[in-house]
Formats: structure tokens, sequence, C-alpha cells
């Protein structure tokens, strides 16, 4: 029987990824999302898209889901112009 994820033998490779359980993992993946909201990782996702990548491949490349990058370029969009 075909699924959405395939057959039913690679359907378990298809279950979304376990949640962090250590300390360790819960404190990296926090450390992740404070430097994703610092201003020259906003930049970097910006010019990422900008370039014409992909919500998936910005999302791999700063270790964020792609909801966050939505989040911030969202935000951007949304924000007042600055003049210099």
């Amino acid at each position: 029987m075909k699924t959405r994820c395939g057959s039913r033998l690679f359907r378990r490779s298809c279950r979304p990824a376990p949640l962090p359980v250590t300390r360790h993992q819960i404190r990296q993946k926090v450390d992740r999302m404070r430097d994703i909201y610092e201003l020259e990782d906003r930049v970097a996702v910006l010019r990422d898209r900008n370039r014409g990548h992909s919500l998936t491949d910005i999302a791999k490349a700063h270790r964020v889901s792609r909801a966050t990058v939505s989040r911030l370029l969202r935000q951007a969009k949304d924000a007042e112009p600055v003049s210099i």
C-alpha cells in the first residue's frame, strides 16, 4: 500500500525528528534560536533570500525551521525602511 511517505516498510523513516531530550541538546537549540535573532543573522537570511535561495535551503543553512525563516522574512517586510 502506497502512502504519502512511500511503502509501509519505509514509513518509520518519514517520522519527524525527535525532540531534544538532554539539557545539552535543549541548550544548543535555544542558543541557535537566540543567535538567529541577532542582526547579522537576520541580514544573512535576507541576503540568502534575495539571492534566490528557497526557504528550505535557508533553514538548513542556518539550522532553524522554515517557520522561523518565514517569520523573519515577514517581520523584515512589515518593518518600516530606515533612512540613514
